[in-house]
């Protein structure tokens, strides 16, 4: 099975190393702002799955890997509770500049964010044996024409459980490809993983120091946790570590075994 990482980010690409897994690199090329009133989990999932489907009309066979990260803050909310609270929030992006970073981690100062990384794991229907093709049959089998009201209404579909996982996150998606006029069936698998990082109360110096030294201008929240950002948190809670860098493996593991693909 060939797998490609859709995603130029050097972060991912040494996680997925660690599952020894052989793949190449794309990034692709999709609209990444949000939609009106879209809330961090549903964008991070919705583009996770874009991501990999753009990939895929450029590798169609080939199994794609996509993710995406993005953060919520509410202000004020130091809770333990990982639900949303009744306090003002709002989603938080990439920095690009060293201004915005330094304005970024000012506002995280004392604060708390829910970092949602979403995960898309899109497999060519042909590709897999046929033991597991045949378990498909009762998924949603979506065309391109009513991809993008499914996407829509994703939100209803990714309401975390008591276990903080996901609720129906499989379909099947048909696809037609780049300059032809064949169609190809996909088995997508799409969820998030969830993450809280309360930030100690920064003073300007230490926010600028940290901005110079580590220019975390990539990375959502602008932090690098595998870096000196860990400096930066008075405490972080979730499953899976790797999933704040930018790749939740032990989900992907989960999504890898249910197309046959064991890691070990």
């Amino acid at each position: 099975m060939k797998f490609l990482l859709a995603s130029s980010s050097q972060y991912r690409a040494e996680l997925l190393k660690k599952l020894g897994i052989d793949f190449t690199q794309f990034s692709p090329n999709i609209d990444e702002s949000s939609q009106k009133n879209e809330n961090a989990r549903h964008l991070s999932v919705r583009l996770s799955i874009l991501k990999a489907l753009e990939a895929a009309k450029h590798f169609p066979e080939q199994t794609i890997i996509a993710s995406d990260q993005t953060a919520e803050v509410t202000t004020g909310a130091n809770s333990g509770s990982q639900q949303h609270s009744h306090q003002p929030s709002y989603i938080l992006g990439k920095p690009h500049i060293q201004v915005n970073a330094i304005e970024q981690l000012t506002n995280l100062s004392g604060n708390s964010a829910l970092f949602y990384t979403g995960l898309c794991l899109l497999t060519p229907v042909s590709n897999l044996p046929s033991t597991i093709q045949s378990t498909l049959s009762d998924l949603p089998d979506l065309s391109i024409s009513t991809l993008h009201k499914f996407l829509s209404t994703l939100e209803n579909l990714v309401e975390e459980d008591s276990q903080n996982s996901l609720k129906n996150n499989e379909c099947l998606i048909t696809l037609k490809l780049n300059h032809e006029e064949l169609t190809k069936q996909y088995y997508c698998q799409f969820l998030v993983d969830i993450y809280k990082v309360t930030f100690r109360k920064l003073n300007q110096q230490s926010i600028e120091n940290y901005v110079t030294k580590e220019q975390p201008l990539d990375c959502a929240g602008s932090f690098k946790s595998e870096g000196l950002g860990i400096a930066l948190f008075e405490s972080m809670r979730g499953d899976d570590p790797n999933s704040l860098i930018g790749l939740p493996l032990i989900k992907l593991c989960s999504c890898l075994n249910k197309i046959g693909y064991t890691v070990v």
